[in-house]
């Protein structure tokens, strides 16, 4: 009787965790639209990389370029990743 107490408790948990997945993905797509919306109407969104931002990237500094980002936007590490590897990249 335990031990289908315990796969029952599991099959919930696991299946919690996939919703949440599933609603982090949902979330991340909408951005990812309106980041896109914003940029095509010229409508600032406040979480362009500043300069000092664009700096740490073209000097290769990843790790400070990330933490600058997040202090002034307040965004989170993956959300910061976005914005830091294509400056990275130029």
């Amino acid at each position: 009787m335990i031990i289908v107490l315990i796969i029952i408790c599991a099959v919930g948990v696991l299946l919690l965790l996939s919703q949440g997945k599933k609603k982090a993905d949902t979330l991340d797509r909408m951005e990812t639209r309106m980041d896109k919306m914003a940029a095509a109407s010229g409508v600032s969104t406040g979480l362009e990389p500043s300069e000092e931002v664009k700096l740490l990237a073209g000097k290769g500094e990843y790790i400070l370029a990330l933490k600058a980002y997040r202090t002034q936007t307040g965004a989170d590490l993956e959300r910061a990743k976005k914005i830091v590897d294509p400056l990275m990249k130029r």
